[in-house]
């Protein structure tokens, strides 16, 4: 949890700290140039980081070549997309029109795509400790070379601060990935529950479509801003969604916390699920009351302007946090049960408000317009949740479990948990997708302390969304917010 704050805390301060240092002009230009490098990453990526924490954990003696794979085909991709869409100028105004500009921008892409699936192949592989290690290690980093950039005159990009520490970090962690951790996996792993090519083609079908939906509006819409209101209102417009997507961050990390350990036992326990709400029930109530309350006070830490223009977008992103809250429990549920096309069916219609709506006001309202339509949409979608998340809530209490697809109990003591948890899901950032029995590691650990040092990636970054898919993490976990991580089960199992 101390973790979570301190990435969140450190990517805040990111674009507090740029805000103060630099024109809002150069705020704008850099958070839509990360963003649009976000947008085309996802496009890329085929939402493996979603497919790697599913699957990884069944992968066995495939997982060096499972995860190889899937690098090429996604790095190829991205060059090709990042590439394409620097030349084609619809990127002129923030990403520049030369080519030492178009490549860092090629660079940028890819390696925010790659340093996204790296995370949940480290989370996939329990490696929790180095994907915490790795992000704060690249949030310390970003800071130090944003202000150093200023102590120093550097006329570089802002985004520089971004590249150079991911690229170094990127190159150590992926050494131990493909010499260390992924054959230590395929020497012990069970290959014996992978999934038949039909099973893993819808996965991969449906997961792909949902993350797109989900990461559109948190990438497009700081584009739009600049193409309609300029750079600088984009600037305005960062700060205010980057808060409130921080605490949402922290919401689904929370519950991908439950989950890892969940996976192990294979069973959602309603002890679990009552811990979950509660602890969820605090993040959304103080972050509702510190965005409401506060909004003019955090935002006139980078300068009056910031105030002046963002205030009013923060809170509307405020009081529609609760309702985002709601929609989240019930995408857990759904998540559980496996029914990712109807997730899919879920985002659409998010799309279709928000998107419809927020730019329908933007000319009008400014940026406000964005806050309006994430009120209405998430307030359509809470109160339309609020009838079955209770129904599934009073069904596990009556039952003590929430039967999960393909979360059947294996038989033995090992199937008896000792602690509440939560199995089935994973954020953006990712959860184990391997069902394994409970171990003394695992036991004294408890659920909230490796998973969520694995959602720190969402934090870190400084640009999540506040509806998470994520990591998760939705609009806008990056890393892909939704990942069914019911387990198949194992052959001769009844």
């Amino acid at each position: 949890m101390a973790a979570s704050i301190v990435g969140s805390g450190l990517g805040l301060i990111f674009w507090m700290v740029a805000a103060r240092l630099y024109p809002p002009e150069t705020v704008g230009r850099a958070a839509a140039m990360v963003s649009a490098a976000i947008l085309v990453g996802t496009l890329a990526q085929l939402n493996l980081a979603a497919v790697y924490v599913r699957f990884l954990g069944l992968a066995g003696r495939r997982a060096v070549r499972f995860v190889a794979t899937g690098y090429v085909l996604t790095i190829t991709l991205a060059v090709v997309g990042a590439l394409g869409f620097a030349v084609s100028g619809l990127g002129d105004a923030y990403i520049g029109a030369s080519w030492p500009e178009r490549l860092l921008f090629v660079a940028l892409a890819v390696m925010t795509m790659v340093f996204g699936i790296q995370d949940s192949v480290l989370t996939a592989l329990r490696r929790a400790t180095t994907v915490m290690v790795s992000n704060i290690l690249l949030a310390v980093s970003k800071l130090s070379l944003l202000v150093s950039f200023v102590l120093f005159a550097l006329p570089v990009d802002i985004v520089l601060a971004w590249l150079v520490p991911m690229t170094v970090i990127l190159a150590v962690v992926s050494f131990r990935i493909f010499f260390r951790y992924l054959p230590a996996t395929a020497e012990q792993g069970d290959d014996g529950l992978w999934p038949g090519v039909r099973k893993l083609g819808s996965f991969v079908g449906a997961e792909y479509l949902k993350g797109l939906l989900g990461m559109l509006p948190p990438t497009l819409i700081p584009l739009v801003v600049v193409q309609v209101l300029g750079v600088g209102a984009n600037a305005y417009f960062t700060v205010p969604w980057t808060i409130n997507g921080a605490i949402m961050a922290l919401f689904w990390s929370t519950s991908g916390a439950f989950v890892a350990e969940g996976v192990a036992k294979r069973g959602l326990s309603y002890p679990s699920l009552s811990l979950l709400l509660k602890i969820n029930g605090v993040i959304v109530t103080i972050g509702f009351a510190a965005e409401l309350v506060t909004a003019n006070v955090v935002l006139d830490l980078m300068g009056a302007r910031y105030a002046d223009h963002g205030a009013e977008l923060l809170r509307w992103l405020a009081v529609g946090l609760p309702f985002e809250a709601i929609t989240g429990i019930l995408i857990t549920f759904v998540w559980l049960e496996g029914r990712l096309w109807f997730l899919v069916g879920l985002q659409v219609l998010d799309n279709i408000v928000f998107l419809g709506l927020g730019l329908g006001l933007l000319r009008s309202q400014g940026i406000a317009a964005i806050g309006i339509a994430f009120f209405v949409s998430q307030a359509l979608l809470g109160l339309s949740s609020l009838g079955p998340v209770i129904r599934r809530v009073k069904a596990a209490r009556r039952s003590g479990t929430h039967t999960s697809d393909g979360l059947t109990p294996p038989p033995g003591p090992a199937a008896r948990p000792t602690q509440p948890v939560m199995a089935g899901v994973a954020t953006g950032a990712g959860g184990p997708s391997v069902a394994r029995t409970s171990t003394p590691e695992s036991e004294a650990r408890g659920p909230l302390a490796a998973p969520i040092q694995d959602s720190a990636s969402i934090l870190v970054d400084g640009t999540c969304p506040p509806f998470v898919p994520a990591g998760a993490t939705g609009r806008g976990f990056p890393r892909g917010r939704h990942a069914a991580l019911a387990p198949r089960k194992a052959s001769g199992e009844r």
